[in-house]
């Protein structure tokens, strides 16, 4: 759409007027694009073949996508020490109790659990 150079002697009100007129255009013109969506839309629905596929490509919708973040694994959900349980390294021998108020695991526990692919109950002490 070619856009005019506003002459300098132009008054207050009669840009006002000039705004007007193009915002009016620029509603008429999107209505016309609109009901030819609907038609369009209602002429596919007539014909038994569309698929929720021809509806986005008609409204033009692509799939946003979301940057990657961070490449360090999920945790698994409920994986942790259970408080009061006896843990051991079994490279080492030694034995860490888990607190009611476990803030943290041991370094060494959370290094075998991490590594290994184990779980932190493949650990504990049987007795």
């Amino acid at each position: 759409m070619a856009t005019k150079a506003a002459p300098k002697n132009l008054s207050r009100s009669d840009l006002i007027k000039q705004r007007d007129q193009l915002d009016t255009a620029i509603k008429d013109r999107y209505q016309s694009e609109l009901k030819n969506l609907v038609d369009k839309f209602k002429a596919h629905l007539a014909t038994g073949e569309f698929e929720l596929v021809d509806a986005l490509a008609l409204l033009k919708v692509s799939k946003k996508t979301y940057a990657k973040r961070g490449t360090a694994k999920a945790k698994a959900v409920g994986d942790k020490p259970v408080a009061g349980v006896t843990y051991r390294n079994p490279t080492t021998s030694e034995e860490w109790t888990a607190p009611a108020n476990l803030r943290r695991a041991k370094k060494w526990l959370d290094d075998l659990v991490k590594g290994g692919g184990k779980k932190y109950a493949d650990f504990a002490t049987k007795k």
